[in-house]
């Protein structure tokens, strides 16, 4: 992997430099210096790296076919895909991501938006404060959440 490549795949992934020295332990600097050709990207590191970005196009993957089928199924107006403002939030509801930043998440729906035309799918805020009212106490899912995001959805 280049310095080039690692700098291109982080800030793809929606990654800061920072996120990634405190991910492999190393200091800004350290990763400045890969970024720039002016050290050698450790295999170790490189490794991640092409990990974190096939999790990223797996997950890319799997929620475009899960939006098709929905469109073909049920044929919405639109599907609503949550951005989450948090990274707490994105923890919490979304486990799977943890310690991934929001940003990674947002770099995911936008890829996933960009699969389909603008009219069928929109990003919007979610809401936790709303959403658990609305949940009363029932279970919280992503089929719950899916629901809660078409009855509520908002611009705002």
């Amino acid at each position: 992997m280049t310095s080039a490549e690692l700098k291109t795949i982080r800030e793809s992934l929606g990654l800061t430099a920072q996120w990634l020295a405190d991910r492999v332990n190393v200091s800004l600097r350290t990763i400045r210096y890969w970024e720039s050709g002016k050290s050698d990207i450790p295999l170790d590191v490189i490794s991640q790296i092409e990990h974190l970005q096939k999790n990223f196009l797996k997950s890319v993957n799997t929620h475009v076919k899960e939006i098709k089928i929905i469109l073909e199924k049920t044929k919405p107006e639109f599907v609503v895909l949550l951005r989450y403002r948090t990274d707490e939030d994105l923890w919490s509801y979304q486990t799977q991501f943890h310690p991934m930043p929001t940003t990674f998440h947002a770099q995911i729906s936008m890829r996933v938006k960009s699969e389909f035309s603008d009219k069928n799918v929109r990003i919007v805020y979610f809401d936790p404060e709303n959403y658990e009212t609305w949940l009363s106490g029932k279970e919280d899912n992503s089929a719950k959440r899916a629901e809660w995001a078409s009855v509520n959805f908002t611009d705002a």
